[in-house]
């Protein structure tokens, strides 16, 4: 369990001597002991950032199929998510207008949907945190995105999961019959990537920040190899870059949180809030006209205690809200443009 840091009401006017770092303990502000910070302010932040109008990128269906191996295609169709392509084992969808899913593409490949359904449930678990490689710029597969125009995909987060790992997972959980465990090879090794795209070395959001947001812009990037070669992606929301908006002075870390803190400060708070990450990445609006727009904000993801009814003690609420470095106003819902 993370060690929590409480801050202090009254800053000590000794931090106030114009130290340049982003410690949160560095801003004058009245923090109320019900809020515990376990998070540093974003660091390298630029003083002018642009706003760009942005577009689902559209991949060649046709340059997929080759690039995956999949000629000859033995049959194609279209379901709910987009256009359907299998090729032997291999399964290929690729997102578009007509379906539900946009900007991207899924691909499977010698994986059964067991397997699929274990590793996909093991990487949402803890079990992996402590299994991320700290060296991934030799994996080989990671030339395909140049090859379909993905440069801007980098990889924030890499973990290594044994076969022999997974069996045992599947052993201690009840959402698995006994047989899931028999079709794993406790010998083999997989390699899980999680990828961020990337405007002007600023990552777009890759969670969703709005609840209940009936307009998902937060891009999915998740690739899973084995043996070097990919065997499974999800690729969603991701965009092209088009037109500069415009360009501009954006608020401070410091200042974001102090907007934070007096926001949380209009309300009577009975119970700890716990600020988690504050993180500054682009976030993708869309207006009324259906355009979209990646815009600089910054992210707090915090923990708040709830009273309820059904519960004898309070029960955490994981919840984010964004701050416009524009502006400094929050943005409340991604249906707002810019």
């Amino acid at each position: 369990m993370k060690k929590k840091l409480l801050i202090l009401a009254v800053i000590s006017s000794i931090l106030l001597s114009g130290c340049s770092n982003n410690k949160v303990s560095d801003i004058r502000t009245d923090i109320p002991d019900t809020l515990i910070v376990d998070a540093d302010l974003p660091q390298d932040v630029p003083s002018n950032v642009s706003t760009y109008k942005v577009s689902y990128k559209n991949f060649d269906t046709d340059k997929l199929l080759e690039l995956f191996n999949m000629n000859p295609v033995s049959s194609s169709g279209r379901d709910a998510l987009g256009k359907l392509y299998y090729s032997g084992n291999s399964q290929l969808w690729v997102y578009d207008d007509e379906g539900v899913m946009h900007g991207g593409f899924s691909y499977n490949k010698n994986i059964s949907t067991y397997i699929s359904g274990v590793i996909t449930t093991y990487s949402y678990t803890d079990m992996i945190m402590d299994k991320a490689l700290d060296d991934f710029s030799n994996i080989k597969a990671l030339d395909f995105f140049k090859n379909i125009g993905l440069e801007q995909l980098k990889v924030d987060r890499a973990y290594e999961i044994s076969g022999e790992e997974l069996q045992e997972f599947v052993k201690s959980s009840n959402d698995y019959e006994d047989y899931v465990a028999d079709e794993i090879n406790p010998e083999d090794t997989y390699t899980l990537l999680y990828l961020s795209q990337y405007i002007d070395d600023i990552p777009l959001a890759d969670f969703p920040w709005e609840y209940g947001s009936i307009i998902a812009t937060e891009t999915t990037a998740e690739v899973l190899l084995f043996e070097n070669q990919i065997i499974e992606n999800r690729f969603i929301n991701i965009y092209d870059v088009g037109e500069e908006i415009r360009n501009d002075e954006i608020i401070s870390p410091k200042e974001a949180f102090k907007i934070f803190v007096d926001d949380y400060n209009k309300k009577l708070q009975l119970n700890t809030t716990t600020i988690e990450n504050i993180v500054f990445k682009y976030i993708v609006t869309v207006d009324k006209k259906g355009e979209m727009y990646a815009q600089p904000a910054y992210i707090f993801e915090y923990e708040r205690l709830e009273e309820s009814e059904n519960s004898p003690e309070p029960i955490p609420i994981e919840e984010k809200k964004v701050i416009s470095a524009r502006t400094g106003e929050f943005i409340l819902s991604t249906g707002v443009g810019i």
